[in-house]
């Protein structure tokens, strides 16, 4: 989005740009129902959110919240399939609380409850004019729906978006100047089919001139949708072996679903249950507490307003020998030839893609190599704060900062040696090479000098 001047000055300056707008229809390219909709109306307190029928799904671009007992999920989604329920046009962008883009921590948006401000202090938006679309999935044709959609942004500006569906409605982004808020709309239909296009479209203006999209709900008017379709289990896979006793579990999104409920247990009958988990809003879930050297099972089922699916597929997975469980790292592929420690930090040295980080005992891993010319790293070693990397036919590096930049300190060292191995005592650093004899340095690698009296000619030092 175009930079914004702050909401202060730009009320003084123009306070006309307040007004924002949006017209929500459904595309004619696509067969749809036609939408009846309400007035515009100003987002002001929790009662703005419907509870007419039947909830079907509901959807923020903020964090998950429940409002006035509806409960929002949680996306991030620019494009694509949203949870089974909704597809997105590529929309292009996704922002939540960066520079305050659709909230304020002042002034009306302010005295809005803390729910309410997180669904509409994120959005999916594009930041050029045209035409971007929202399909509803999974509804059933005859039924009556409801529709409710959210549009807030706390800074102005002078674009508006038109839709039509039967009726046309505007809604503006920004009542009431700087850190005000904009407009909700109601919208009913008659389903003809089992999806339903909203065509959001962008028109001119200073700034923000695209379409754009805070919160969206929909409601069954016409009694309970259809309960949910069966999960299917996605990883680890069935009959996986030397699990981590912390694995993630996932499975794949259900057509209807809202929530998702999770079981593990120690029997495929699921007496010795250790995570009974509902009403889960996303797609995977992390269990801890598991034991070394153990066979679990779990299963998924997914809800809705309708009811509860049956339970999926039943998988197990073996977690690993006690004292030791597999890691998945991003240098896989690669060959891992050192290891080094220092408080949380975990140093491994490959190959060919330098020095990887992990702060989290092998979890995660992120490569540090800023100013590491020579990735093909051979030994580490720890002394103090300084970490050591010797390289094949780069020379010893030097970094102080943890690895998040590293300096050569080669001074001394043959030009094309290969360093395997290091020694430490105190001040002194002793660095071993292959077939070029071992070589030592008393100033923290600033310069080294052979150290080979009374080894074979071209001894090789691991």
């Amino acid at each position: 989005m175009k930079n914004r001047i702050m909401p202060v000055l730009k009320s003084i300056f123009n306070p006309l740009f307040l007004f924002y707008s949006i017209l929500l229809f459904t595309s004619g390219a696509v067969t749809a129902a036609s939408i009846t909709w309400g007035s515009a109306t100003n987002i002001s307190a929790d009662a703005d959110i419907s509870t007419a029928g039947t909830a079907v799904y509901a959807y923020t671009w903020g964090s998950i919240q429940t409002v006035n007992t509806v409960t929002f999920a949680a996306t991030t989604a620019t494009s694509g399939d949203v949870g089974g329920n909704l597809t997105l046009d590529s929309f292009g962008s996704r922002d939540y609380k960066s520079n305050n883009h659709f909230g304020m921590g002042y002034g009306a948006f302010a005295s809005l409850s803390t729910q309410y401000q997180e669904i509409l202090w994120g959005a999916v938006f594009n930041s050029s004019t045209g035409t971007k679309t929202v399909t509803l999935k999974n509804l059933t044709s005859g039924n009556n729906y409801q529709v409710q959609v959210w549009v807030n942004n706390s800074y102005y500006d002078n674009s508006t978006m038109t839709v039509t569906a039967g009726n046309s409605v505007t809604l503006t982004k920004n009542v009431g100047g700087g850190a005000g808020v904009g407009q909700y709309a109601i919208g009913t239909f008659t389903a003809d089919a089992t999806t339903q296009v909203l065509s959001f479209y962008g028109n001119s203006g200073s700034s923000g001139v695209g379409p754009q999209l805070n919160a969206i709900s929909l409601r069954n008017q016409s009694g309970p949708p259809p309960a949910p379709g069966v999960p299917v289990l996605s990883s680890p896979a069935n009959a996986a072996t030397s699990i981590a006793v912390n694995p993630t579990l996932a499975w794949n999104a259900s057509s209807g679903a809202t929530t998702y409920g999770l079981q593990v247990a120690t029997d495929a009958g699921f007496t010795g249950l250790v995570v009974n988990q509902s009403g889960l809003t996303v797609l995977s879930y992390n269990v801890t507490g598991l034991t070394n050297s153990t066979t679990y099972y779990w299963r998924v089922n997914a809800t809705n307003g309708g009811g509860t699916s049956a339970w999926s597929s039943v998988w197990s997975f073996t977690t690993s020998i006690e004292g030791w469980s597999q890691l998945t790292t991003p240098f896989d592929w690669d060959v891992t030839n050192a290891f080094a420690v220092s408080a949380n930090n975990l140093f491994a040295g490959t190959q060919y893609a330098g020095v990887y980080r992990s702060t989290d005992n092998g979890a995660n891993w992120a490569q540090v190599n800023t100013g590491l010319t020579n990735t093909a790293v051979m030994s580490l070693a720890m002394n103090g704060t300084n970490l050591f990397a010797g390289t094949q036919g780069g020379g010893v590096f030097l970094s102080t900062n943890n690895g998040a930049s590293w300096a050569s300190v080669s001074n001394g060292l043959p030009a094309y040696g290969s360093f395997r191995a290091f020694a430490i005592s105190g001040a002194t650093i002793f660095v071993g090479t292959y077939y070029q004899g071992i070589f030592l340095s008393t100033n923290n690698g600033a310069s080294w000098s052979a150290t080979t009296n009374g080894l074979p000619t071209g001894c090789a030092v691991y």
